[in-house]
């Protein structure tokens, strides 16, 4: 399998090379000599992954002439908050780490979150990579330096933007995958192909069977169609401000970040999201017009890549009342991203009275 390339240029000038493909951890030395890093550098990773790849990456960095140190979180969710953040700092403090040392960050989503926040405001700016070990990771939270720490009344609602000097995408990492996160990320891909456009909305629904087997050259070209879409969604706006840049990452967030929440972050991020992407598939029908077959193709292809309906006992007040207080990061309305094709995104205003008619129904479907 031969790795990809992608190189993300940035509005502002700089930008940074992601890779993609089978060996790319075992590469690393020499991808980060390459780009003169420094030769002091501290791995984070979780307690799950320090057994499976810590030893062979510090190894590897060890044989290459790196001084590599380690940090280790538990694994999950509850990582990222401020507690754990600060004990970041600290470790950072008492190893002596500077502006010009380098973290490597070893994992999923909840990683590149937490590791990119800290290195933010480290020293005002600590130089970064990722290593993403999740379909999820791989496929969009890696890239594009938008970095998120949860407190109690919220997902994300700390963060900052910090790019990483380079991405490294190793496709052996996700054999470890558990299945429940293997379909989460599956959830990510969708996402992109539907912002993309129907090229490649079109290749995944003829490659979802191949996906869900993880056939390993339409799980390379899955990871890379998303991953492109993200970068190109970077280049032209860093900030991740605008609405064009806001339909990847909020087609179906509202929603799926409320259950999240409700569940107390129970639910996995990707079928959240993916319940997320049913429910504005059927609210754009009636909200703006979409196409009842599109949102039919939207549900058929989830189910395909292992992401059925979610079945679960929540309020639609409450739900609705998370989906408020989410929303104000779009200015303050209930403004939603809806679909009418693939590539076919809109930030509309909704009426609210509509959107809580619909989550009553969904409500109700699972009495």
């Amino acid at each position: 399998m031969t790795v990809q390339r992608l190189r993300l240029q940035l509005p502002g000038g700089g930008g940074y090379d992601i890779r993609i493909g089978s060996g790319v951890l075992g590469d690393l030395s020499a991808d980060l000599v390459a780009r003169g890093s420094s030769r002091r550098v501290m791995l984070l990773t979780d307690e799950h992954l320090e057994e499976l790849y810590l030893p062979s990456v510090q190894n590897s960095l060890a044989d290459a002439g790196f001084d590599c140190l380690s940090l280790v979180v538990p694994a999950g969710e509850a990582s990222k908050g401020l507690e754990v953040v600060t004990e970041l700092w600290q470790s950072l403090a008492a190893a002596k780490i500077s502006g010009s040392d380098l973290l490597l960050i070893l994992g999923g989503g909840v990683l590149t979150d937490l590791g990119g926040f800290v290195a933010s405001a480290w020293q005002r700016g600590l130089r970064y990579a990722c290593l993403p070990t999740t379909l999820m990771a791989m496929a969009d939270a890696a890239i594009g330096g938008k970095t998120a720490l949860n407190l109690p009344g919220g997902r994300n609602l700390i963060g900052t933007v910090w790019q990483p000097c380079f991405v490294g995408a190793d496709l052996e990492t996700l054999a470890s995958l558990p299945e429940e996160h293997w379909s989460s990320g599956l959830a990510a891909v969708a996402r992109a192909a539907l912002v993309t456009g129907a090229e490649d909305w079109e290749w995944l629904i003829g490659h979802a069977k191949a996906l869900c087997c993880r056939q390993p050259d339409a799980v390379q070209k899955a990871v890379f169609n998303a991953a492109s879409s993200k970068a190109r969604a970077v280049a032209a706006d860093e900030r991740q401000e605008s609405p064009a840049y806001g339909a990847l990452l909020a087609y179906g967030q509202e929603f799926g970040h409320a259950l999240e929440l409700e569940s107390g972050f129970q639910i996995p991020h990707g079928q959240a999201i993916a319940e997320g992407m049913r429910f504005m598939a059927q609210l754009a029908v009636e909200a703006i017009g979409a196409a009842p077959t599109f949102a039919d193709a939207q549900v058929v292809l989830l189910d395909s890549l292992g992401l059925p309906a979610f079945a679960g006992q929540f309020s639609a007040d409450a739900l609705y009342d998370r989906i408020l207080r989410s929303n104000k990061r779009f200015g303050g309305g209930l403004r939603l991203v809806l679909a009418t094709a693939p590539g076919q995104l809109h930030l509309v205003e909704v009426d609210p009275d509509l959107i809580k008619v619909y989550l009553t129904y969904w409500e109700e479907s699972w009495k």
